[in-house]
Order: structure tokens, then sequence, then C-alpha cells
């Protein structure tokens, strides 16, 4: 005998987290040793919130939101904050959610769920996702910040509450300042070069997963008349229909917010957080 092969038709891996790839390779001339590289689409299965029974369910998901609380609480924060919630399988099996308790010992929840399942809905209605490797370590709050920018948010941490701030329209003010409860007020206004168009660069869905670029032009602006470029980059946005609404989105805020406005209040800031509407005399 040269050679004695024992084969065990078996999983080679135990590990409960580890997510497992099978290759199916047929014996041909053209592979000679192993398989070095290869591609793959991989998708995120976390808990993600159901609107139509109003519970977490653990499926397949790139809703902003959802990845956005399995930041928070799932395993690959080696602090997961404290959460008392469940989940359910496809199965309809509850099970239970239990972060590592960061902030409380006991079992009270310090994620802003009622907010982070208002916002999923707004990113389920518009198509916001978010889809990108990230194979690189970061904290806490840079991942959080990639993931809301996405859903058109970004992160809020108060009184120590998870949530997130929502560019949304309000129309009833939370607090009144005036100059009898301010002062210091000031006004500054950026005159800014707008211009014609985004040249936004991204990993394309639609196209392999491949370096694309689209470019968004301004209202009255064309490839025959646009001469002004600025580049934008949008971290974890892969649809095309979802960069195009970004782009047109952030041509709206350079135009329509120029303005910065600042004063300095006593105690009656506290009845208003980020986020919120307020009116100004």
């Amino acid at each position: 005998w040269t050679t004695f092969r024992s084969i065990t038709n078996a999983t080679p891996v135990n590990h409960p987290d580890a997510a497992l790839i099978a290759l199916r390779i047929k014996a041909t001339d053209q592979l000679n040793g192993v398989v070095s590289n290869f591609n793959c689409v991989a998708s995120s299965i976390l808990p993600d919130y159901d609107s139509g029974t109003g519970s977490w369910i653990l499926r397949e998901t790139n809703n902003p939101a959802s990845i956005f609380r399995a930041v928070l609480e799932w395993k690959a924060n080696a602090r997961p904050v404290k959460t008392s919630s469940t989940v359910t399988l496809l199965d309809g099996t509850p099970i239970p959610l239990v972060g590592g308790g960061l902030w409380l010992q006991g079992d009270e929840s310090r994620v802003d769920l009622d907010e982070i399942e208002a916002w999923h809905g707004e990113c389920e209605a518009d198509g916001r996702t978010f889809n990108m490797v990230r194979d690189f370590t970061s904290t806490i709050w840079d991942t959080l910040h990639d993931v809301a920018a996405a859903g058109r948010g970004r992160p809020r941490h108060i009184n120590g509450l998870w949530s997130t701030v929502r560019d949304i329209e309000q129309s009833t003010p939370k607090q009144h300042f005036t100059p009898r409860n301010s002062w210091n007020f000031s006004a500054s206004k950026n005159y800014i070069v707008m211009p014609h168009a985004f040249r936004i660069r991204f990993m394309n869905e639609d196209e392999g997963w491949q370096n694309d670029e689209m470019i968004v032009y301004d209202d009255g602006y064309t490839a025959a008349n646009a001469e002004l470029f600025e580049t934008l980059e949008l971290t974890g946005v892969t649809n095309a229909d979802q960069v195009w609404k970004e782009g047109r989105y952030h041509i709206a805020v350079a135009r329509l917010r120029p303005e910065i406005f600042t004063f300095q209040a006593d105690i009656e800031h506290i009845a208003v957080t980020q986020g919120d509407l307020i009116r100004v005399s």
C-alpha cells in the first residue's frame, strides 16, 4: 500500500456561531490542487421586524433598522447592550434575546424598540438597504453611524437609551425658546457654489457587485450642460434607485439648509433632544 484514505461524511466544524459554505466541485483537468479563491453573495440572518405580526423574526434581512439593532445586541458586539425582548424563528418558535448587560444587571431594555420599528417601516417603504462587507475593526459608534446613514438617520444615545435621529417632517414643536429663557442667539449662513451634479461611486448589486458610478443631476442640468461635479460616497448603498434618491436628497439639503442657528438655554433645554422640532423667537 502507498496510500490509505478514510472519508467521513460529517460536519468538519462544530461551532454554533460559524457560517459554513459547501463547494461541489467536478473533477476535471481544469482544477489543480486546492481552490484558493472563490466569490459568493452572503446575507445576514438577523432579528427582523415583521409589521404584519408586530414581532421580530430571525430571518434574512438588509434593512438598516434591523442591522442597527443587531450591532447593539448581536454576537459580533463584544459587550452587547441589555435587552429583554424576544425574537421568533421562521417556524414560529420564540427565543429570548438577552444581551450582555453592559448598562444594567437587570432585564430592562436599553434599545428604543418603538423608534427602531418605526424607522424599519420607513426604510422598508422607501427601499433603503445596507449591504457592506465589514471586514475591519471599527468602533460601535462608527458602525452605527454608517448603518444609520444608509437609512437616512444617525445614532442617538440619550439617558442610556439607544435610538436614532430621523429626518422626518414634524408639525408640533417640543419647546419654545425666546429671549426670556435663552441668550446669546446667533445665526450664520453658508453661501456655497452648488454643484451641477454628484458623481456617486457604489457597488452595483445589479451588475454583479462591481464598482459603478452614477451621475445625479440637479434641476436644469443634464449631460449636455453640466460642468461642475462633486464626488459623493455612500457607504453600504448598492441599489441604483437608492443611490439616485440619496443623491437628490443631498442636493436638496445643500440648497435648502444653509443656515446654522445657535443659542444658550438653561434648564428649559431638557425637554428636547436631537431631532426634535423647536420654535425660536
